[in-house]
């Protein structure tokens, strides 16, 4: 060993310095203190920002279906707005609400009704709050198994990913908000899970009960998760799925011609005023558009035509659609990667029909794809792309409109493409999603059910997915 002066000694020292390891070990300690400041300050958001926070509005939309519930289990029309109205208001479930509310309408199909039952009988107080803790532990449950579904494997990609998650729009308005979708969207997910990972029966049957559940609740949700596993060929979740959710049906229907309700003029009416021109679900006149997702909000504002933006929209989807059926034939054939799939799957959910952005919880997957993608290679492209593209979902509704108020944002009135891209910008963001994981799905998928990209030394590309 040299000795202490010397200039040999020196440079030993030097070099140690320098060091791959101690460089390593700086990076490490730097990315450590990003995640826990990122955790640190979405958490404090979520505090001020999402269900904890006290409001009147609070739960808004589980008042609404609660109260329609309600009266579904005490045998009265719960698609009867005067009746659901009193409901309401007898019963306090939110605070703010008056008789002469006219624009808004109880739409939610008589399967949710009997899902959401065992809140809704219990008193308002506890049946909120019961379904606040029950959707929220939901939530995490969810995704935490789409984490080790994505195979997030460092602790700094957990915290982001979990810091994401709270900051997210989806999230926290959705458990805000009180939406069936904040019960229906984890427990397909969890369903999922249960269905891709484990082959066992027991497994197999819980998952497809869950999925089950998940139709029940949220129909337009619901249905393309339980098409994809029988496409995939999961018989034995499939069926149980079919019965579980017809087990449900056959109660919520028959709840209401045991009493002699005449509901199903009234709901279908009931939907009609909420989706139809003018209503508050109407793409081009809602209170907030730039709130809901689907593709034909941004769509309408450079056509300014009704039929020309549905024929556009359903031939977009259409197309994306056939691509990814091929993938799933694919891989049902080769017991491909059912995570790709499912976020496929859960994008050509949101650009069709109507959705707003809570319903956009069902990304997920999507998600944890990223963030395990990123963690492994930061030079993956597709991961950063989907991660700018899933910062376009959370801007608040309503926030173009209030900074062109402010005079912070300039766009002139007849200027239809800014707009579009403005108030229309979330359906965009699904469609280049949807296009970038199709081809994923359909061009880079491998065997098992872990999502992986090259890892940064691996000069082979970033669209791979394949076993961890």
């Amino acid at each position: 060993m040299p000795a202490p002066g010397t200039c040999q000694y020196a440079m030993s020292n030097t070099l140690d310095y320098h060091s791959p390891a101690r460089e390593k070990k700086r990076h490490d300690y730097a990315f450590a203190l990003l995640s826990w400041t990122a955790l640190f300050l979405a958490f404090i958001y979520f505090v001020f920002r999402g269900p904890i926070y006290p409001n009147g509005n609070r739960l808004w939309d589980f008042s609404v279906c609660a109260s329609s519930s309600y009266l579904w289990v005490h045998g009265q029309d719960p698609f009867d707005w005067e009746l659901v109205k009193k409901s309401w208001i007898d019963r306090g479930s939110a605070r703010g609400i008056t008789p002469d509310i006219s624009w808004l309408y109880a739409i939610v199909p008589p399967t949710t009704l009997a899902v959401l039952a065992p809140f809704a009988a219990l008193p308002v107080a506890i049946g909120a709050y019961l379904y606040l803790i029950v959707t929220t532990i939901l939530t995490g449950i969810s995704a935490w198994l789409c984490g080790q579904w994505a195979n997030i494997r460092s602790d700094n990609a957990w915290r982001l990913y979990i810091a994401a998650i709270l900051i997210s729009v989806p999230a926290s308005l959705g458990l805000y908000s009180g939406n069936p979708t904040m019960l229906a969207a984890p427990l397909l997910l969890i369903g999922s899970y249960l269905i891709a990972h484990w082959r066992n029966k027991g497994s197999q049957v819980i998952g497809g009960a869950l999925i089950g559940i998940g139709v029940a609740c949220k129909l337009q949700l619901g249905l393309p998760i339980f098409a994809l596993w029988l496409l995939l060929g999961r018989w034995r979740a499939s069926v149980t799925a079919m019965v579980v959710a017809a087990i449900i049906a056959g109660v919520a229907v028959g709840r209401l011609e045991l009493a002699n309700v005449e509901w199903l003029a009234g709901w279908v009416e009931n939907v009609r005023k909420m989706q139809s021109a003018g209503g508050l679900n109407d793409y081009v006149a809602a209170k907030n558009p730039d709130d809901l997702v689907n593709l034909q909000v941004g769509v309408y504002r450079i056509f300014q035509d009704r039929a020309y933006t549905q024929q556009l929209t359903l031939s977009l989807w259409g197309v994306l659609a056939v691509f990814v059926l091929v993938g799933l034939l694919k891989s049902r054939r080769r017991q491909e990667s059912t995570l790709a799939a499912i976020v496929c799957v859960g994008l050509l959910i949101l650009m069709p029909v109507y959705h707003r952005t809570y319903d956009a919880i069902i990304l997920l997957p999507l998600l944890a794809a990223v963030c395990a993608g990123l963690a492994r290679n930061l030079k993956w492209w597709p991961g950063w792309a989907s991660l700018l593209l899933l910062a376009g979902l959370a801007v608040p509704a309503g926030l173009p409109f209030y900074l062109q108020k402010r005079g912070l944002l300039h766009i002139d009135d007849h200027s239809i493409v800014k707009w579009s891209l403005v108030i229309g910008h979330k359906g965009w963001c699904v469609l280049v999603l949807a296009c970038i994981w199709t081809t994923i799905f359909l061009l880079r998928s491998r065997e098992l059910d872990d999502f992986h990209v090259p890892d940064a030394k691996d000069e082979s590309g970033g669209l791979t997915a394949q076993a961890g």
